[in-house]
């Protein structure tokens, strides 16, 4: 007790390097000598965070404290078999400050060692993510997310929390710090990117956009224009909720003598849009999903109709002698 109360003293000075060596040392005999020490160095320097002396050593001034700090980390982690309790740790890691760290390491020189740990963090995070999602589906696993986010911070940073995803998969979050009047949705865009590239060749990143959570006249919710800074939006302090997602297309359909403008996600199957316009459109009462389809009229420009499919006899071909 006594000895790690000294090392927790001193992972916050001039002995700082030499602390966390001998932390790493710890963390391979004893984990549970490790939280004690976190415990003391939280309690003498009143950290907001169980693990804000870990996230420190990850942006102190020295190469081999960084590596040290990221390697504690892994075996805190490593040392879990239960993956709900893994998952719970390594948030309650990331809102310490880590989200914040792994966002900026990209576009920083890091050593060989220190960018092997860094990998194997988000790899098994990636596992970690992707085995709750199916063991407990997306929504829950959103949820949980977001009580991570929105439990009391102190620090009182100024961040914009994006959800990300890829077609119509959430693939994770990330907080991305704002400064008012300098930052633009496009250095947001560029931070989500850096963290979370286009996994598919189909993917182009002109049909992305940030959607920030925010009322912008009369509206709730708005679609970022990337040039323009948060400030344009009236976000100048505080937590703000995003998504990092797939812009919606506007499509004019006609249905009898109306034309209605709808939107939908680029992945959507045309089944999912009838059905959707079937909630917008006047059908007639005995009217059914499956009895229409989209006919698109290319030479017209953008848009379409929805038509009545041709009628089938038990033969399965059409009225028109059509094949089926």
């Amino acid at each position: 007790g006594a000895a790690l109360r000294v090392v927790a003293l001193c992972m916050r000075g001039a002995q700082l390097d030499g602390a966390f060596a001998l932390l790493r040392r710890v963390a391979a005999q004893s984990t549970a000598a490790v939280y004690e020490a976190l415990r003391h160095y939280q309690a003498a320097f009143g950290d907001a965070f169980r693990f804000g002396a870990l996230v420190s050593a990850l942006r102190g001034p020295s190469m081999p404290l960084k590596v040290h700090a990221m390697q504690v980390v892994n075996m805190l982690l490593d040392e879990l078999d239960d993956l709900e309790a893994r998952f719970d740790l390594r948030n309650e890691i990331m809102r310490a400050g880590m989200s914040e760290l792994m966002a900026d390491y990209p576009n920083m020189q890091v050593s060989a060692e220190l960018q092997a740990a860094i990998a194997t963090f988000e790899d098994k995070a990636d596992d970690d993510y992707q085995e709750m999602v199916e063991a407990v589906g997306p929504e829950r696993v959103m949820a949980r997310l977001e009580q991570f986010m929105s439990e009391a911070d102190d620090r009182g940073d100024d961040r914009v929390r994006v959800a990300v995803y890829q077609q119509n998969e959430l693939h994770g979050t990330i907080a991305v710090p704002y400064r008012v009047g300098e930052t633009t949705a496009k250095h947001v865009a560029d931070r989500v990117l850096a963290k979370f590239p286009l996994e598919s060749e189909d993917d182009d990143v002109d049909n992305y956009g940030l959607f920030l959570h925010v009322e912008h006249r009369n509206r709730q919710g708005v679609w970022a224009d990337e040039s323009r800074t948060l400030e344009h939006y009236g976000i100048v302090q505080g937590e703000v909720r995003a998504e990092y997602k797939m812009r919606p297309w506007t499509v004019c359909v006609r249905w009898r003598d109306k034309v209605e403008k709808t939107k939908f996600a680029p992945h959507h199957t045309c089944a999912q849009v009838v059905a959707s316009l079937f909630e917008q459109l006047d059908m007639p009462d005995d009217a059914m999903p499956f009895d229409f389809g989209l006919y698109s009229e290319m030479s017209g420009g953008p848009g379409g109709a929805a038509t009545p499919r041709p009628s089938r006899d038990d033969s399965g071909r059409d009225d028109k002698g059509g094949g089926g």
